[in-house]
């Protein structure tokens, strides 16, 4: 089976429909979502829901696709990304020393 990128679209979209809105879903976590969706799914049917592929990374596993559907989410405003999301490319020791001299510069 192949990789289907409008399924792949919409389970990220539903997966951010419906925990988005806390503090704590950024990049990792939706990487994780999906795999895990993925995986379990697979588990119990045999096959995955979008047949997308990951790679491993050190924070865990990475859709190869992620990028692009974020990018057309957004373009099609289904989506909005916020800074907390951006933020989730840093290390926890980046973002606290970056918000230390965003607090010192009294942004």
């Amino acid at each position: 089976m192949d990789f289907d990128k409008d399924k792949f679209k919409n389970v990220l979209h539903f997966i951010i429909y419906k925990c988005g809105f806390r503090n704590t879903v950024g990049r990792t976590v939706l990487h994780k979502l999906l795999y895990f969706s993925d995986f379990n799914y697979y588990k119990e049917f045999n096959q995955s829901i979008t047949n997308e592929s990951y790679i491993k990374k050190e924070r865990g596993p990475v859709p190869i696709h992620f990028e692009i559907a974020i990018e057309e989410l957004v373009d099609e405003n289904k989506i909005a990304l916020t800074p907390a999301v951006e933020l989730s490319y840093l290390t926890e020791d980046e973002q606290t020393n970056l918000l230390e001299t965003i607090e010192s510069e009294d942004c």
